[in-house]
C-alpha cells in the first residue's frame, strides 16, 4: 500500500494539534495554586480565570487562520 502524502501530512498535524492541546492544558493545570494565592482569586474568579487561558489558543488559532 503507497502513503498518500495528503493523509501523511494531515495525520502529523493533528498528532502535534493534539500534543499542543495537552501540553497547553497541563500548563494552565499547573498555574492554576499559584494564579489563587498571588491574586487572591475566589473559585468563581478562578474558574473564570482558567476558562479565559484555555480558550485563548483557539480564539487565537482562528483569528491568525482568517488571516
Amino acid at each position: 500500500m503507497k502513503l498518500n502524502s495528503y493523509l501523511l501530512k494531515s495525520t502529523v498535524v493533528a498528532a502535534l494539534g493534539g500534543l499542543l492541546f495537552g501540553f497547553d492544558t497541563a500548563v494552565i493545570a499547573g498555574t492554576t495554586h499559584a494564579l489563587a494565592e498571588t491574586f487572591r482569586l475566589s473559585p468563581a474568579a478562578l474558574g473564570m480565570t482558567r476558562s479565559t487561558l484555555g480558550n485563548h489558543p483557539g480564539v487565537d488559532a482562528g483569528w491568525h487562520s482568517r488571516r
